[in-house]
């Protein structure tokens, strides 16, 4: 009887950058893994990346990483997928102010921080090699977040008077229960870049309750 065993069949190009500017150092790095036996009945995919944040100190937060298995060695086929990936975006400001009764140029970079942490679970059945039925549910939550790092310059003499950084939750996390179901008819050919011959669809419904719910 044959031994599924998995090995290492794929890695992602890896990535290093380190970088110094006004605001400090920051370093970063990311690798994807991909894993599977002989006969393509199990397959497992994980990457990671993190980073220093763009305020210099290492947080989970700023780390995205997942990893998801997939079992295909009887006629149901499951997997299930996990893992957390953050959005950042933000900007910067300037003014002008007094501290203390002298004139200083307040700067301030803020960030805005959308973490998704996520697990879920999927199994499809194939009635044939053109048709197949997919069921899948999960959990999902995400919480925001604004860092917001303040540094004050006297215009007198150019030195740096105050720098802080202050972290704050911008509104409750949102817990999201997700589910759906799909009929899937796939009979196409593919080429370069796209189907060239033959047609598919699939009619799904997908469900999702917990602090909003929408489908």
């Amino acid at each position: 009887e044959y031994t599924p065993k998995l090995s290492l069949e794929g890695i992602g190009q890896p990535s290093v950058a380190i970088g110094v500017n006004r605001f400090g150092a920051a370093f970063g790095a990311g690798l994807s893994l991909n894993f599977g036996d002989m006969l393509g009945n199990h397959m497992l995919a994980t990457a990671v990346q993190f980073n220093s944040g763009f305020t210099g100190g290492f947080s989970m937060k700023d780390t995205a990483a997942q990893a998801g298995y997939f079992n295909q060695a009887h006629r149901w086929n499951w997997g299930v997928v996990g893992g957390q990936v953050p959005y950042l975006s933000g900007g910067f400001r300037s003014g002008i102010g007094t501290l203390q009764g002298e004139p200083v140029l307040v700067e301030q970079m803020i960030i805005f921080r959308q973490t998704e942490q996520s697990a879920s679970g999927v199994t499809v059945y194939p009635f044939d090699r053109t048709r197949r039925v997919e069921l899948a549910g999960g959990l999902t939550q995400v919480s925001f977040d604004q860092i917001v790092q303040t540094t004050t310059y006297s215009l007198r003499t150019g030195r740096v008077v105050a720098d802080t950084t202050a972290e704050s939750s911008l509104t409750p996390t949102l817990t999201l229960g997700t589910s759906s179901a799909a009929f899937v008819f796939d009979r196409a050919n593919l080429g370069a870049t796209s189907p060239v011959q033959g047609r598919r669809y699939r009619l799904e419904a997908a469900p999702t309750f917990g602090t909003i719910n929408f489908t």
